[in-house]
């Protein structure tokens, strides 16, 4: 993953070399930035930058100034690509974290260290705003060991980190509400009668392919794992889909017993006048009974089940 960052950089070192002219009253002069070239300046790079470059529109966005006690200050406006690794595990859930990596590249630490200014270190715009992400003020944080050391010496190393947090209200509104109300609209294929085939099985189909649909239109990170929102919605199909895979079972059971009472009533005989009747209730009880117990459990299972899985997935997101 990379992000893009306009920055404005401003760097600081004393060079005792520099003589400040003696015939000006101002606290610091204006070099050009082709000065540059004649003078020492620090040889940092940015350690995790994809690409970058100097924003000019007319001129480059670049200065240089020489204060009197011999301070050099350069300062440059960057467009930066840098890299972010980032765990998506809890997707549309999840904070990032952000590193710049600012690295010395010949000199080691016997010869220049870095360090962040005491004051307003790292700062952001108040206009910067970000669609998807709230985020914190950048903050300096240790470079890591690797980032120091190397087989030729110890380098200078800065790192400033900032936080992401991801803003999932598009995902509420877009993803999740609209997938709890297909399940439980799937769900009221068990009030419906059992006889009203066409409608049961368009019902359950519908609510099926909307949400297989909706699961290929979310905006998922293309990650070679599994992310919450994957199994959120995977739990959603997996309650369509058995709601659907309920009514076929109460519709093949039917079938069979219709199939299986007329012969067991067969070897009761034909002689008594009590046989139509005790027929008719026989009938009546397997026929109908039985499977509009199961539409009866399954009222109360189902949303029993997906809510107790709401309520995990709720707690997963927040706990972990």
């Amino acid at each position: 993953m990379s992000y893009i960052a306009d920055i404005f950089m401003y760097t600081t070192w004393q060079d005792l070399r520099l003589v400040y002219p003696a015939n000006t009253s101002l606290d610091k002069i204006s070099l050009q930035p082709e000065w540059r070239k004649s003078i020492w300046t620090p040889d940092v790079f940015f350690y995790n930058a994809i690409e970058g470059k100097v924003m000019e529109a007319v001129i480059p966005y670049v200065f240089l100034w020489l204060k009197n006690d011999s301070t050099v200050i350069f300062g440059a406006r960057l467009s930066l690509e840098l890299s972010c690794d980032m765990t998506l595990g809890r997707f549309p859930h999840d904070t990032q974290t952000c590193d710049l990596i600012i690295k010395s590249l010949t000199h080691t630490i016997s010869d220049m260290n870095l360090h962040w200014n005491p004051v307003d270190s790292l700062t952001l715009g108040d206009y910067i705003i970000l669609p998807q992400f709230d985020f914190s003020t950048p903050a300096p944080a240790l470079c890591p060991k690797h980032h120091l050391s190397g087989k030729h010496g110890e380098f200078a190393c800065l790192r400033g980190e900032i936080k992401l947090t991801r803003r999932y209200g598009y995902y509420v509104m877009n993803i999740y509400i609209p997938s709890i109300l297909i399940v439980f609209m799937s769900m009221l294929t068990f009030w419906m009668p059992v006889d009203a085939v066409p409608g049961r099985v368009t019902l359950g189909v519908t609510s099926l392919l909307t949400m297989i649909t909706k699961q290929y239109q979310a905006a998922l990170p293309s990650v070679s794992y599994v992310v919450a929102l994957n199994v959120f919605l995977s739990v959603c199909i997996a309650f369509v889909f058995s709601s659907l895979l309920e009514y076929a079972l109460v519709i093949a059971l039917r079938s069979h017993q219709s199939r299986v009472i007329p012969e067991a009533n067969k070897g009761r005989g034909t002689n008594s006048d009590s046989s139509p009747v005790c027929w008719d209730k026989l009938c009546s009880y397997f026929e109908n009974t039985d499977v509009i117990e199961i539409d009866r459990y399954c009222r109360i299972l189902f949303p029993t089940f997906y809510i107790l899985t709401l309520i995990s997935y709720i707690s997963f997101i927040m706990l972990c």
